[in-house]
């Protein structure tokens, strides 16, 4: 999950083992003109997501997708 959000222009800002929590931050985006299509779209987007508390965002769901059926 890490590389997910260092992919998605989040920084590792805190990390504490004990309690096994991770503080991303979001970097500072290139200036627009320069910026491509995902990086505008982050920047535009930053910050509209909350995950709740206990939610496990690497566990399975359960759901089946299109893809998944054969």
């Amino acid at each position: 999950m890490t590389r997910v959000w260092l992919d998605a222009g989040y920084r590792t800002e805190r990390v504490n083992t004990a309690s096994g929590k991770v503080v991303f931050r979001r970097a500072a985006v290139r200036s627009t003109r320069t910026a491509g299509l995902i990086e505008r779209l982050q920047a535009a987007l930053g910050g509209t997501v909350r995950v709740a508390p206990g939610v496990k965002l690497a566990e399975p769901s359960g759901e089946l997708w299109d893809a998944d059926e054969s």
